[in-house]
């Protein structure tokens, strides 16, 4: 397995596709990748429109707290 904090941002999506093809379980995938690194927020599709923005804002701010 990869370790996703060296894979280059542009490439998560096609690491997501591999380690699915794996049959790794795509919650399993989604938890590594949001544990893992700070440059990538995960939003659910029954999230609001305020609290996909709220997070995105939170993790811009955490972001920018961190540089």
């Amino acid at each position: 397995m990869s370790d996703i904090t060296e894979i280059p941002f542009d490439q998560i999506r096609s690491w997501v596709r591999s380690e699915s093809a794996k049959g790794r379980n795509m919650k399993e995938i989604v938890a590594e990748l949001a544990s893992s690194r700070n440059d990538v927020t995960i939003l659910s599709v029954t999230d609001s429109p305020e609290n996909r923005h709220q997070k995105i804002v939170g993790s811009l701010q955490k972001l920018s707290a961190n540089n």
